[in-house]
């Protein structure tokens, strides 16, 4: 903790205290903050009244204020404030600082809409009433309930959605990572709750049926049940200069989406985003965007989230369980929810941007935390990223000086995710002083991935691994074919502290093969006694390996020219 101080940052926005586990300030030359005084005049809005009408009337230097309620409303900013003159839009908070003002996309659907299905299965309802605007996603009491895809993939590609619908209350099912720790599948309507398909008819006027299932069959209309529309709940498009504070935010796409070229000194402070494919996404070539001190969270309505990787070393029945419960349910969003067949769910997408700060937040629940590609200059520090089921970042082709700092990866499928090794795209990724924390024998801390043609190593990303803590999990560092065919020179790994659950390298012959990894030296291995060492040569002379729990690393200097195994490096940013 000495490498940590706690401050107290007064809030620019609203004159309080927040308590934020980081340095002061934050490393980004061109982040100033903007000045609590208002310049201009306050815009005051009602519950029910029109937040885009208050933008036509808004200036440099104004304050949109919006009273407590809900506003449902697609908010789009295409006004810019100027610099030190942002125009600003602040929620309500209470006594206490909760968020008081919820900025939404959602449609409540009327009960009376719910009509039985039973052509389809039992305890099956469909809506049917019409709807004007196209469906994204649909909650039950404010957690969002799992669509189901027409086709769904799996062990099962031949399954339809009518055939899932279908299923009995007491139907079991298992997939290729079920069948690791169960042998007889997971009850599927108790750990998904409830289910539902959107039927598209293209070109007819019911052009959209929503068919719903709740596990025990009971009707929707026993539930508050809010369908929300494609698109973000607020846009700023190729806006500059403009602060959102202290407001909750649901979004049917996103919640917040910053775009265009134009879009740049804008800063998200102070608030909750909830659901979306997206909490936050950040592209089109904005820059120079801050996202600090929100609460970012995906309700689901059944399932868990979280690490689940790590079928060799669970202790007993009740942790197996958890964990193929965690894997149907990666398993559900990626192959069954969507046609992409891909992790379709992110807190943080950055994305054709550069030079952005996202400092000091929580992400928590989700498939994935944070997406970064073709990104360049993006600093994460201080941020909380737990309870994902598919990775807590995502490191993509194209994206470079790319730095996550001081940040806390918790409970995350894999913590960190870097894509593509065996790629040559110029990409610098610093991960430096980070806390990487999972549970005994779950998931993995690091996993290096590799795809598509091959390039000479030398030539790979350079990722160097500094000063980090790596706790729990089933393995540490999980690498790719193209570390055992032609090693990974640029993949360095220093002065870190690893207390693992499981092997500190996999596969295990990467153990015993020279040049597996540019440098590994310098770190802090706290295992059992009976746990072998690597005899490769990449396992550096200077590494401690000892059984003391309390031991701590040298704690190199890196904030200057540094040297390791005959090459000198550049300082790496922010480690002064």
């Amino acid at each position: 903790m000495n490498l940590v101080c706690f401050v107290l940052f007064f809030s620019i926005f609203s004159g309080r205290a927040v308590p934020v586990e980081t340095q002061v300030p934050p490393p980004a030359p061109w982040f100033h903050g903007y000045s609590a005084t208002s310049t201009g005049k306050t815009i005051q809005v009602s519950e029910g009244g029109s937040i885009a009408r208050a933008m036509e009337e808004a200036a440099p230097g104004d304050t949109i204020q919006l009273a407590p309620g809900t506003f449902h409303e697609a908010v789009v900013f295409t006004k810019s404030g100027a610099e030190d003159a942002p125009i600003t839009l602040r929620g309500s908070l209470s006594a206490s600082g909760e968020k008081l003002t919820r900025i939404t996309t959602a449609t409540e659907l009327d009960p009376a809409g719910w009509l039985p299905a039973p052509n389809v299965g039992p305890g099956v309802y469909r809506y049917g009433q019409p709807l004007d605007f196209r469906v994204k996603s649909l909650t039950a009491h404010g957690r969002q309930i799992a669509p189901v895809h027409a086709k769904t993939g799996g062990r099962s590609p031949d399954l339809t959605a009518w055939d899932v619908l279908a299923w009995p209350d007491d139907y079991r099912v298992a997939s290729n990572y079920t069948s690791l720790y169960v042998s007889d599948g997971i009850p599927f309507w108790e750990t998904m709750q409830a289910i539902y398909y959107l039927d598209e008819k293209p070109g007819k006027a019911d052009g959209q049926t929503i068919y719903l299932r709740f596990w025990g069959g009971h009707s929707p209309a026993e539930d508050r049940i809010e369908a929300y529309t494609e698109g973000a709940a607020i846009t700023l498009d190729n806006a500059a200069h403009v602060v959102i504070a202290d407001c909750e935010i649901h979004g049917g796409t996103s919640g917040i989406k910053i775009s265009g070229a134009n879009a740049q000194y804008n800063e998200i402070r102070n608030c909750d985003l909830f659901y979306g494919t997206d909490r936050v996404m950040i592209t089109g070539q904005a820059s120079r965007n801050v996202i600090r001190h929100c609460r970012l969270q995906k309700r689901f309505l059944g399932g868990m989230t979280g690490a689940w990787a790590g079928a060799d070393r669970l202790p007993d029945a009740a942790t197996r369980k958890q964990a193929a419960i965690k894997s149907f349910f990666y398993t559900y969003y990626k192959y069954w929810a969507s046609a992409h067949k891909v992790s379709d769910d992110r807190s943080i997408t950055l994305q054709d941007t550069h030079d952005n700060l996202i400092w000091d937040n929580e992400l928590d629940g989700g498939l994935i935390g944070i997406s970064i590609t073709n990104a360049s200059d993006i600093l994460l520090q201080g941020n909380r990223v737990l309870h994902h089921s598919s990775v807590g970042t995502i490191v993509r082709t194209q994206a470079t000086r790319i730095q996550f700092d001081r940040n806390d990866f918790e409970d995350n499928g894999i913590n960190f995710r870097v894509q593509s090794l065996n790629m040559d795209s110029g990409r610098v990724v610093w991960i430096t002083r980070n806390k990487s924390l999972l549970p005994e024998g779950l998931g993995n801390h690091v996993y290096g991935h590799s795809e598509g043609a091959p390039v000479r190593a030398e030539d790979a990303p350079q990722v160097f691994i500094i000063q980090n803590t790596f706790r729990g999990g089933n393995h540490g560092l999980l690498l790719p074919p193209a570390a055992i065919k032609e090693g990974l020179p640029n993949f360095i790994l220093l002065d870190n502290v690893f207390a693992l659950g499981g092997s500190l390298v996999a596969p295990p012959r990467l153990q015993e093969r020279n040049g597996t990894v540019g440098a590994f030296d310098d770190n802090l291995i706290i295992q059992a006694a009976d746990v072998p060492v690597p005899t490769a040569d990449w396992f550096g002379k200077n590494n401690i390996v000892t059984q003391d729990p309390d031991a701590q690393p040298p704690k190199l200097n890196f904030h200057a020219p540094w040297k390791v195994r005959g090459r000198t490096f550049e300082p790496i940013p922010n480690m002064d």
